[in-house]
C-alpha cells in the first residue's frame, strides 16, 4: 500500500480538468506513491475532504446543476447534494459528511466558488444543503455524541414563526472617530464591540450598530415534535426548535409532516439567576422535504400552533 498523503490546498481545479485522468486516477496520482489500479484505489485510501477532492465530485456528478444554477443565480442559492451519491462514490467521505459538516460545508462551497465556470456569474458561491441520508433518527435518541453532526429527522411542524431578517454579520461604527467594526453575530445572541477597532481611538462603549452596512439573512424558527406512529404506549411526543434560514424559509406550515436534515447544535439554558450548565439541543436545517400535511390543526395566534387530540 502507498504512503497516503494530503492534497495541497493551492492545487487549483482546473489542474484537475487539465490531466486528462479520470477521478481514480487523479487520486493515485495526488495521494499515494504507488498507483494501483482503479478498481481498487476507493477501498483502501482515506480520503479526506478538501477543496480538490470536492471539485472532482462535483465536475463529475453535479455540473450540469450547478450549470442550472449559474443561470438562475438571483432566484436560487442553494446546490443539493444527495448524501447517498457521496457514499456510492467515496464512503470515507461520506462519513465525514457526518461527522464534521461544517468543515465539508465550507470546503464543498469553496470548490464551487473556485470553479471556472463558462457562465457570467459573479459572487457565485451558493449554499451547500445535504439530502436524503439512508437514516433517520427518532428525537429522544438525540445524545451528546450527535452534537456538531448531520442528522435526519421525520416530524410533524407544531410551530411556525414570521420570517424575519437576522444579522449575520454587523456593522457597528464608533461616534467618536467613525471608525466601522464589523463583528460576526453568534446564533440568538446579539454581541457588540467592547472597543473601537481603531487603533488611534479605542473608545470603550460607544458603539452603534449601523442597518445599511450589515449583513442580513432572512430567518424563521420551527417547532417539531415526533409522530404518533413512533411513540410507544402512552409515550408524549418530544420536540426540537429548528432553524431555517437564507432561501428555503417560508415554505413550511404548522401541520406538514417533514423529512428534515441538518446539524445537531446545542446552546446554553439562561435562568434568572443566569446561564445554567444545562445545554439545550436545537436543529440547524439544511434541507427539508414536505411529505404530507393532511392533518387536523388548531391555531392559536400568528405563531402558537397545537396539535389537536
Amino acid at each position: 500500500m502507498g504512503l497516503i498523503v494530503e492534497y495541497e490546498h493551492h492545487w487549483k481545479s482546473n489542474e484537475i480538468s487539465q490531466t486528462g485522468l479520470d477521478d481514480c486516477q487523479v487520486w493515485v496520482v495526488a495521494m499515494s506513491e504507488t498507483k494501483p489500479d482503479c478498481e481498487n484505489a476507493q477501498d483502501y485510501m482515506a480520503v479526506k475532504s478538501s477543496l480538490p477532492i470536492w471539485d472532482i465530485f462535483f465536475r463529475r456528478y453535479y455540473w450540469d446543476e450547478i450549470l442550472e444554477l449559474a443561470t438562475d443565480y438571483l432566484q436560487r442559492q442553494s446546490l443539493y447534494v444527495d448524501y447517498r451519491r457521496v457514499a456510492t462514490w467515496n464512503y470515507n467521505l461520506a462519513n465525514q459528511v457526518i461527522e464534521s459538516p461544517d468543515k465539508v460545508i465550507k470546503h464543498a462551497r469553496e470548490a464551487v466558488k473556485a470553479m471556472d465556470l463558462p457562465i457570467d456569474v459573479s459572487n457565485f458561491e451558493p449554499y451547500i444543503r445535504f439530502k436524503n441520508l439512508p437514516n433517520s433518527i427518532k428525537r429522544r435518541e438525540l445524545r451528546q455524541k450527535d452534537v456538531g453532526h448531520l442528522v435526519q429527522l421525520e416530524a410533524i411542524v407544531t410551530r411556525v414563526s414570521p420570517v424575519a431578517p437576522k444579522i449575520l454579520i454587523g456593522a457597528f461604527r464608533c461616534s467618536r472617530c467613525g471608525e466601522v467594526t464589523y463583528l460576526p453575530q453568534l446564533d440568538g445572541m446579539h454581541i457588540e464591540p467592547y472597543e473601537c477597532g481603531s487603533d488611534a481611538c479605542g473608545r470603550k462603549g460607544c458603539l452603534k450598530l449601523q442597518y445599511d452596512q450589515s449583513e442580513f439573512i432572512d430567518a424563521q424558527k420551527l417547532r417539531i415534535q415526533e409522530r404518533p406512529e413512533d411513540l410507544i404506549g402512552t409515550e408524549k411526543p418530544q420536540t426540537i426548535d429548528v432553524d431555517v434560514t437564507k432561501d428555503i424559509v417560508g415554505n413550511i406550515n404548522p401541520g406538514n409532516r417533514i423529512l428534515i436534515c441538518g446539524i445537531l447544535r446545542v446552546t446554553q439554558k439562561a435562568t434568572q439567576h443566569g446561564k445554567s450548565n444545562s445545554m439545550e439541543m436545537y436543529f440547524e436545517a439544511l434541507s427539508y422535504e414536505i411529505q404530507d400535511s393532511n392533518l387536523n390543526i388548531g391555531t392559536f395566534g400568528h405563531y402558537e400552533t397545537k396539535l389537536t387530540p
